[in-house]
């Protein structure tokens, strides 16, 4: 028994040591470069979550919170740093104005992340703001807004509720909605709802794990070992993905036939078409564009083009616009690059004002 307490003793004061000795060798470089400790002390810091809960989405951006995304790419040759500034409502966009005015043409997008901007180095370089760009140019006694209303993750029935709630009271003259790969999951589970209740779930903060550097005790935060590790365990982990804590795991086996999950899709592309023509807005949609069509579960672009043509629904073909496998312009299965993002606002652009999407009465 004695030896045993010597033994568990000895490895307890060696661990001990160890982690004093490791403390001290990562304090050593703030001594000579006081620029360290200040980057040590905002690398301590308890930051305030990116997303939240609301009320009528499964989750929403920390209103007006601004903040840095460090992705790298599936084959981990580039690094993106992604500056996002968010608007007191939690969208990555413009301010929300209190009401429209007389010479205001607004725009409003729907979509996942591919429309957010998921590797767009700032606010105005996501696509949404490059089409913003161009329309105001092209209208320049105007004033045009394009508001980005893509979220991470969203899927056709995120951008339904989007447009009802966000979008409709922004009194848009044209809606344009660019998804369909986010509902891959959804669309293809046995007990289907068309809100996709069955597949979204609340963002609850206080009811997750956050990961091992938010959950900090303030104590720890002084010391470099527990900052650095807890850091390190959060990359390693995975921790605070969005998107496992808003959704619930699918069967990998269970698949709905191609034309239903198809259906189920378009279904609320559709709904959008109704309420941005309920609301006197025209509505634009879009084939999606996928890196690899092969690996996707059923013909999904087949499906939209049969299905916008049988009702009428006017769309940019960006999949045949954009060809496949090309990393110059997308950067993973469907996220583009800077080309890939300009390729995406001049079609629209160009599909805008050769139909006269935007034009009014006074020639606008």
């Amino acid at each position: 028994m004695r030896r045993w307490f010597i033994f568990t003793a000895l490895i307890v004061a060696g661990s001990v040591t160890a982690l004093v000795g490791l403390e001290a060798v990562l304090r050593l470089p703030a001594v000579f470069n006081p620029g360290i400790e200040a980057e040590f002390v905002e690398a301590a810091k308890r930051r305030d979550l990116d997303w939240v809960a609301h009320p009528f989405l499964p989750y929403v951006g920390n209103p007006g919170r601004r903040f840095d995304i460090h992705w790298t790419d599936p084959e981990g040759r580039t690094t993106y740093i992604v500056d996002v500034q968010l608007n007191s409502r939690g969208f990555r966009t413009h301010e929300f104005p209190d009401r429209k005015m007389d010479d205001d043409l607004v725009v409003v997008c729907l979509g996942g992340s591919t429309v957010w901007g998921a590797v767009a180095p700032t606010n105005a370089e996501t696509w949404p703001e490059l089409l913003e760009a161009k329309l105001q140019e092209a209208h320049p006694t105007r004033n045009v807004r394009v508001y980005n209303l893509g979220m991470s993750g969203g899927s056709t029935a995120v951008s339904v509720v989007n447009l009802a709630i966000i979008g409709v009271p922004l009194q848009p003259d044209l809606v344009i909605a660019y998804g369909g790969i986010n509902d891959t999951g959804p669309v293809a589970m046995h007990d289907y709802k068309t809100d996709q209740s069955h597949y979204f779930v609340d963002f609850v903060p206080e009811s997750n794990w956050l990961g091992f550097h938010y959950e900090l005790p303030g104590w720890l935060r002084s010391s470099r070992v527990a900052v650095y590790a807890a850091t390190w365990l959060d990359s390693i982990g995975g921790a605070n993905s969005l998107m496992e804590r808003v959704t619930r795991e699918s069967d990998p086996n269970d698949h709905a036939p191609p034309e239903v999950a198809i259906e189920r899709t378009f279904a609320n592309l559709l709904t959008i078409h109704s309420i941005a023509d309920g609301h006197g807005a025209r509505a634009l949609f879009s084939t999606f564009q996928f890196f690899d069509p092969s690996v996707l579960p059923y013909p999904l672009n087949d499906g939209l083009r049969r299905a916008f043509a049988a009702n009428g629904m006017d769309y940019v073909d960006i999949d045949a616009r954009i060809p496949d496998g090309d990393r110059s312009l997308q950067v993973d299965e469907c996220h583009f690059t800077d080309a890939g993002r300009e390729i995406v606002a001049d079609s629209f652009f160009r599909h805008i004002m050769e139909h006269r999407l935007l034009a009014s009465e006074d020639g606008g």
